[in-house]
């Protein structure tokens, strides 16, 4: 309860225009602090999609796809953003969809003929070597043998 008060009276005491009116808190019944998913959280959620990837390729285009596990490194720590505000989940799916999902349909319809396919990371990522400031890694679509 001391909590929520310290909150009530942050909220209201902020300047300008990024405040709430202390008539607006008064019909809040409740104050829930926003805390920024954890990166094995992220990690979950990005696993599953990238499951249901797969299993999508396999019953829509009879393709059995392998995904490196550097693929999921990539996805959340190389081009992941920790802030609270860049999204979370939302934006590392985001990214799935944009890097990932979107290389092995170009793969597919490039060389509709293949039953098996491999997904990995090409180039040094940052999470990898701290001492690079930007990474040059991407995503790289192969047939696999």
């Amino acid at each position: 309860m001391e909590y929520e008060k310290l909150i009530r009276r942050s909220i209201t005491k902020t300047q300008a225009d990024n405040r709430f009116p202390p008539e607006l808190l008064g019909r809040i019944d409740a104050i829930v602090p926003f805390q920024p998913l954890s990166l094995a959280t992220q990690q979950q959620i990005v696993k599953n999609k990238l499951r249901e990837l797969v299993q999508e390729v396999h019953v829509k285009h009879n393709v059995r796809v392998t995904i490196n596990p550097r693929v999921l490194q990539y996805l959340i720590e190389d081009r992941g953003n920790t802030d609270s505000d860049a999204g979370g989940a939302r934006a590392a799916v985001a990214r799935l969809t944009s890097e990932v999902t979107t290389e092995v349909a170009t793969f597919i319809n490039q060389f509709p003929a293949e039953r098996r396919i491999g997904i990995d990371i090409e180039g040094e990522m940052v999470s990898d070597r701290k001492d690079l400031r930007t990474s040059d890694a991407h995503v790289m679509v192969f047939t696999m043998q």
